[in-house]
């Protein structure tokens, strides 16, 4: 259960560093970019599906890392899990915001081979007019199709909802003594 969330945060930590790789070989010491923001969320319906999303943002400081940058790729499999991306655009250095087309983004599976039966795949996204100075962005979505952590998270009867009640009107009681004289 722990190693499906486990494996679907690692696929961001090496999809990311994919970039970092590419970028790296020409220069070891610097890629020519700089990630400006990357934020995580994770939360679980209440059959225990997990929903990842992942806002990025990153940065080309100069032209090696605007060609590193302009094509990302994200790795998923399409058994375990539904991946979509929105927000996807290029933010020129000059605040103009140039939107990915549709027909940039490629969904293929990661074996070039055809004869294998993995539903291991790759979402490349290639973004458009990346110069030096200028950031990408976007949100990725990966939704599970399978419990991560089967009835963890089933409905309690109300009871979740009834303590938490009493865990307010708790606070509330002790502010109000608080501010009893004594």
């Amino acid at each position: 259960m722990i190693g499906r969330i486990s494996s679907a945060l690692m696929v961001f930590l090496i999809s990311s560093a994919f970039v970092a790789a590419n970028a790296a070989d020409a220069n070891p010491g610097d890629p020519g970019w700089r990630r400006t923001a990357g934020h995580y969320n994770v939360t679980f319906d209440e059959r225990g599906r997990s929903t990842i999303v992942f806002d990025f943002e990153i940065q080309a400081v100069d032209d090696r890392g605007a060609e590193a940058i302009s094509q990302q790729a994200f790795a998923y499999n399409n058994d375990l899990s539904e991946l979509s991306s929105s927000d996807l655009a290029t933010l020129k250095a000059d605040g103009r915001l140039i939107a990915v087309d549709e027909r940039a983004i490629r969904d293929q599976p990661a074996a070039a081979d055809s004869s294998s039966f993995s539903e291991e795949r790759r979402r490349i996204i290639s973004y458009s007019h990346v110069a030096a100075g200028d950031k990408i962005r976007g949100r990725l979505i990966y939704k599970s199709k399978t419990a991560d952590f089967a009835g963890e998270f089933a409905d309690d009867g109300g009871a979740f909802a009834e303590r938490h009640d009493r865990a307010d009107a708790g606070m509330a009681m002790a502010d109000v003594l608080k501010r009893l004289p004594e």
